[in-house]
């Protein structure tokens, strides 16, 4: 028996994971996040950028540009270590 999730309890769980112990799973939580990315990538269209798109935060694409900016070093790295 599986209970229904509920949108504001996803999102609760989403800004309190792995925050109340160390260490954080910046991984783990970047792994949740992609599962969203991937859902929006395959069920989104071109008008949802043009209408949700500012919901991003200057902050949040901030960091997210940072992210990405660090991609091409970050598979260097990765490919380098055995």
């Amino acid at each position: 028996m599986n209970p229904e999730l509920k949108y504001q309890d996803v999102q609760d769980y989403l800004r309190m994971f792995s925050t109340k112990e160390p260490p954080y799973d910046f991984n783990g939580l970047l792994h949740l996040v992609l599962a969203g990315v991937e859902n929006l990538r395959v069920n989104g269209i071109d008008q949802d950028f043009l209408e949700f798109a500012h919901s991003i935060t200057d902050e949040q694409a901030a960091f997210l540009q940072r992210l990405l900016d660090s991609r091409p070093q970050s598979t260097a790295q990765f490919e380098k270590d055995p």
